[in-house]
């Protein structure tokens, strides 16, 4: 049996192209999800396993749709090489049916796990440098009297946590966060939303 997965990172993005390219490879079964790639437990890539046996193949567009750790990687590959299942990666052109395959598999993943953390890095690194020069990451505070003036508007009873948000341009997270910090308001309740 020749059984393909398609993975995506985020709900915007589709997995279409994988899904063509999976079924000109010839799958049998194709499944699909939009899961981060860090994330162990995923419900079609687990039913996938399921599915594979001694002598099947497991085929993915591309090596990173498996996982993003190197440690994920290397523990699927040693799965299924103890299990006799061959992996293809289309885009990599991995095959571990072969000595060579094996070996471009650790390489790959390696290069993905050092790409991820440099990316990580160049993050941290950028937001050390900006709060090094006073800036803040985040969205900036609301002005005083904004926050002043949405007390104010909560107090009088007349408006409802919804309507004081529209008045003064903010959001409800924002304004339930205003309303307990002045100690108005201790929790948001079904009918301060109405």
């Amino acid at each position: 049996m020749i059984i393909g997965y398609a993975r995506v990172s985020t709900k915007a993005q589709n997995t279409d192209m994988q899904v063509d390219a999976l079924k000109r490879y010839g799958c049998d079964k194709i499944y699909t999800e939009k899961e981060h790639g860090t994330v162990i437990n995923r419900s079609q890539f687990a039913k996938a396993l399921e599915q594979v046996s001694a002598g099947d193949t497991f085929v993915v567009y591309d090596i990173r749709r498996l996982g993003r750790t190197i440690k994920q990687l290397v523990n699927i590959i040693e799965r299924f090489r103890n299990d006799g299942i061959n992996l293809i990666s289309l885009k990599d052109g991995i095959d571990t049916s072969n000595t060579q395959g094996r070996f471009l598999v650790y390489v790959i993943c390696a290069m993905a796990e050092m790409e991820r953390e440099v990316i990580v890095e160049r993050t941290r690194n950028g937001l050390e440098a900006a709060r090094a020069r006073g800036r803040r990451g985040g969205r900036p505070p609301v002005p005083k009297d904004i926050q002043k003036r949405v007390v104010e508007l909560y107090k009088t009873g007349m408006f409802s946590c919804v309507d004081v948000a529209k008045t003064c341009g903010i959001g409800r997270t924002t304004l339930y966060y205003y309303l307990r910090k002045e100690g108005v308001l201790k929790t948001p309740s079904e009918k301060d939303d109405k």
